[in-house]
Formats: structure tokens, C-alpha cells, sequence
């Protein structure tokens, strides 16, 4: 029996059918038997849970819910009361937690599972060529980010690699997971605290300005140094590989602009998505009336953040800070005068420079960001006490395009 977790938080009943979708690819490429682990709260519907069942009858298949508000509301009350104070709390909700939760809450007889996240993920492969790795060894297996990003370079921007706490080469997504559960079991005071030397719970509520991705910070600090690295080719992320125009047997995270959820309707990798959310319960009539009513909100919602764009302009001077994107072309794109300030970013402490204006020209300025690493920068410059969409925007939201940014295309899909 393979057994594969997600960790499920629905606030407004709409993020089921992603997880959905994930369980379809999966049951849809093994002929392995297969238990769905569930981890959810209390705002998982009656009728999302009957489609969950339903689905796996479907495919012979099994499926288990576990409440942890009711199994493990210790552990729920205090990352509640510790953690909402982080901006990062708010941004991936206190579901992102939940993978810490399954050591606690699956039976003891259980020693090896597989999470995924609930949101982006897509299994296109038979999942046994993930559960065949051995982690007896290990806490876990995972990917170094380097690997998952195709990018060796991709650890630099992490707060913890800069402030040399992890490795760069050592730093790993928690969106893909193999864990031994028995060592976890055996040694929930490393993540917890209890233990002589500082937990990853600690580590996090002490330091949270540095720790954007809460959980895969938290699991980073604990066990970057011991853990089995995933090949490369175990998974991708879409965003990265899109150019590659061919659909691969791999497990695909649909990952976009500030890690949320993306689909682009003229790329293969969307159209493999959907072919697997049409297969499930969720896919119905009312999807295609949700999705015409989103496009109109968000054309009123760009409308109005435009019009308070330019107020804000017309009143206070313009810094411009670009980050891995070429500089004289945003220069005349932009109309970027020799009298306004352009800071380009190298480094983190480039970040620093920001800050330093804004205390010289007492809140007369604003900063328009034109990076593709916005959720960094942003974390960055809240926590050195400044204001979103007041002191600093983000330029690339009103203009995807131009900067071979794909569109946010989250609160459309949200909707469906």
C-alpha cells in the first residue's frame, strides 16, 4: 500500500477542487494501491468530503480524513497564538502547517509517507517511482531547490541561505516530501522544542522576519543537513520549464507569480491540467459562469488599483528599484529620469538602500518594484516598517506581459 498525505485548509470551499484534481492524476497513473491521507480543519464541507469519497470509489481506492482541530488542537492552538503575527502566516495559511501534523496524527503502523501540497501539484507518473526511494536512513527525502527550480543559483534569494543558516545547495522545497515518520515520531522535539538546543518552532517565532516560507523554513532548519536529495527529474515546476514544450512523466507544480497557482490557457502543461480537473466531481456547468464573473471583478480591481497608482505618483517622487531584468530597457519604457533614483539589486543589502531613502525624504517617496522576486522584496521591506501600496508597488502586476511574467491567472482559477 503506498500512502500519500495532503494537508487541506478551504476557508471559502473552493480549494478542494485542487486537491481533487492532484488525487485524479495520481489514481490515473498507478496501478499500485493507494490510500489518500487527508489532513483538514473544520472548513472542509459535508459536500466536498463526499465528492473526495466518491472519487476515490471510483478508482478502487482508499481515502482517510483526519480533523486536526479535533486531533491535534495543541498543536493548532499554538501555532495559532505564536505564528499569526507573521506576514507569511497570512499569505499561505495556517494549512501549510499541517505537514508538520503527520507524525502525530497517522497510525503508528504507518512509517513512510508521501505529502504533496493540496493547491499545484500534478502527478503525472506512477507514484511508486516516488515511494520506491529508501529513506530508512533519513527524516526524509525532498528536493533541493536548485534541483526543483533548474537553477543553481536559486537558493541565493532564500533569507535563510543569506544569513548562513542552511546551505545553499542544501536548501529544500516542502511542497514534495517522502518522510520516515518513525524518526519523526521518535524526534518531534527537533520541530516542536522541548530539546536542549533551539526546535524549528523556536527557531521560526524568534526569526520570523527571515523565514517568508514558514514550514519549509521550519523543516529546512531542521534537517538540511540530513536528508535524501530527489533527483532532478522527480519534479518540476512548471513556470520554469514551460519552454520546453513537452509534457514529461514527472510530478508538475503549478506554481506561479508570488507562489500561487497559475495556468496559461496557450500552454500544453495547462492543458494537461485540465484534462485531469475534468475528470473530477468538481468539473461541472457552473465552472464557465465563474470564470466570466472573476474576469470582470479583476478588470474593476486592476481599474481601481490604477487610478490609485496614479494619485500616488502625482504626489510624491518616484525611486525604481529592478532586479534581473535590463535596466535601460526599463529606463525607456518607463521614462526614468536622470534625476530620479534607480537602485538595481545584486544583493540583499541592495534592499537596504530603500529604506535609507525613505528615512532621508521623509515619506515624500514611492518605490516602484519591477522584479520577478516581488514576494521576497516585499517581505524585506514590511519588515524594515514600510507600507504595500503606499510606499512601495509592485509595477509588474499592471504589465505580465512585457516582462515574460505570466499573468496571475490564481483569482480566475479560485473561482472555478
Amino acid at each position: 500500500m503506498i500512502h500519500v498525505c495532503y494537508g487541506l485548509y478551504d476557508r471559502d470551499g473552493k480549494y478542494s477542487k485542487f486537491c481533487g484534481t492532484s488525487i485524479v492524476s495520481i489514481f490515473e497513473n498507478t496501478t499500485q494501491d493507494v490510500t489518500i491521507h487527508l489532513l483538514h480543519d473544520n472548513t472542509l464541507t459535508t459536500d466536498n468530503r463526499d465528492k473526495f469519497i466518491y472519487l476515490a470509489g471510483r478508482y478502487n481506492q482508499q481515502i482517510e480524513f483526519y480533523n486536526v482541530e479535533i486531533l491535534a488542537i495543541d498543536r493548532i492552538n499554538y501555532i495559532k497564538e505564536n505564528c499569526q503575527r507573521s506576514d507569511s502566516f497570512h499569505i499561505f495559511s495556517i494549512g501549510a502547517f499541517y505537514r508538520l501534523l503527520i507524525p502525530q496524527v497517522l497510525s503508528e503502523n504507518i512509517d513512510k509517507v508521501i505529502y504533496l501540497d493540496a493547491g499545484d501539484t500534478l502527478v503525472n507518473l506512477d507514484i511508486y517511482e516516488l515511494w520506491k526511494f529508501n529513506v530508512n536512513d533519513y527524516p526524509l527525502a525532498a528536493q533541493s531547490t536548485q534541483a526543483f527550480n533548474k537553477d543553481p543559483n536559486a537558493a541565493k534569494r532564500q533569507p535563510l541561505c543569506n544569513n548562513k543558516i542552511v546551505k545553499e545547495e542544501n536548501y529544500f522545497a516542502s511542497g514534495l516530501l517522502l518522510m520516515n515518520l518513525n524518526y519523526f515520531r521518535e524526534n518531534m522535539k527537533i520541530i516542536w522544542g522541548g530539546r536542549q538546543n533551539i526546535s524549528g518552532f523556536e527557531f521560526f517565532i524568534k526569526h520570523m522576519d527571515i523565514c517568508p516560507y514558514p514550514d519549509q523554513d521550519i523543516m529546512n532548519y531542521c534537517f538540511s543537513e540530513n536528508y535524501l536529495k530527489l533527483p532532478p527529474n522527480i519534479s518540476w515546476r512548471v513556470g520554469i520549464i514551460k519552454t520546453t514544450n513537452k509534457i514529461n512523466k514527472t510530478i508538475y507544480h503549478y506554481c506561479g507569480p508570488g507562489g500561487k497557482f497559475s495556468l496559461d490557457k496557450n500552454d500544453i502543461f495547462s492543458q494537461l491540467y485540465f484534462e485531469y480537473f475534468a475528470k473530477t466531481p468538481w468539473f461541472n456547468s457552473k465552472i464557465f459562469a465563474n470564470i466570466y464573473k472573476s474576469i470582470d471583478q479583476l478588470l474593476i480591481q486592476s481599474q481601481i488599483k490604477l487610478i490609485n497608482l496614479c494619485s500616488l505618483i502625482s504626489q510624491r517622487q518616484r525611486i525604481f528599484l529592478i532586479e534581473n531584468l535590463n535596466t535601460e530597457e526599463m529606463k525607456k519604457i518607463f521614462s526614468i529620469s536622470a534625476e530620479e533614483i534607480l537602485i538595481q539589486v545584486k544583493e540583499s543589502n541592495d534592499l537596504n538602500k530603500i529604506t535609507d531613502e525613505f528615512k532621508r525624504s521623509n515619506n515624500k517617496k514611492i518605490c516602484m518594484i519591477i522584479s520577478p522576486n516581488y514576494l521576497v522584496i516585499r517581505n524585506v521591506l514590511i519588515s524594515a516598517g514600510l507600507t504595500e501600496g503606499f510606499d512601495f508597488v509592485n509595477l509588474v502586476e499592471f504589465f505580465p506581459n512585457l516582462f515574460q511574467i505570466p499573468f496571475d491567472t490564481f483569482p480566475i482559477i479560485k473561482s472555478m
